[in-house]
């Protein structure tokens, strides 16, 4: 699979709505219904058992991170896999003013991306994912007593956002 990369222009007031519902430092899990429409695609959102959102910042700015969980069957094994591909925003501050773009990773390579989900080897896709949709609990979590899952999926959005669209970001965050 290759590592796309999607740019998100067209979802502002989707972002402003979780950045609204999203406190910093603080994991917020939605289940699928309550998730604003118009950041992730509908097909992959309907295939997702949760959306996790972060925001973390470096002071100069926030990074709003959107972590979907989507249960996968492997090319080899009955056990079905959970994977990330997770999208990221950058924003003002302790404000809803968004850099221009956004971007989803595909397919990246960080650890725990993709990871064994027990207790599924007698499920299908469609009942693995129900089964957990069905488990889910929503609300706040300090990012601090979360899964390194969460570290892993936020410290490489950041370092990837970086690496793309940093100089530029630099510059918006200055009013250059």
């Amino acid at each position: 699979m290759s590592k796309k990369i999607e740019y998100l222009t067209n979802c502002q007031s989707a972002i402003e709505h979780l950045r609204y519902d999203a406190e910093r430092e603080k994991l917020l899990i939605y289940d699928i219904q309550n998730f604003p429409t118009g950041i992730i695609q509908a097909g992959y959102l309907n295939q997702c058992s949760s959306v996790t959102v972060a925001v973390t910042g470096s002071g100069n700015f926030d990074y709003l991170v959107i972590i979907p969980q989507r249960p996968d069957k492997p090319t080899s094994g009955s056990l079905k896999d959970i994977d990330i591909d997770p999208a990221i925003f950058c924003l003002q501050p302790d404000g809803l003013e968004m850099f221009p773009t956004g971007a989803k990773f595909n397919h990246q390579d960080f650890p725990l991306r993709t990871r064994p989900a027990p207790g599924t080897e007698h499920l299908s896709v469609a009942d693995t994912l129900n089964l957990f949709r069905q488990n889910l609990i929503t609300g706040y979590r300090p990012i601090s007593a979360s899964s390194e899952v969460y570290y892993h999926a936020i410290s490489h959005s950041v370092a990837k956002m970086n690496s793309l669209l940093g100089q530029e970001i630099k510059k918006w965050s200055a009013g250059v």
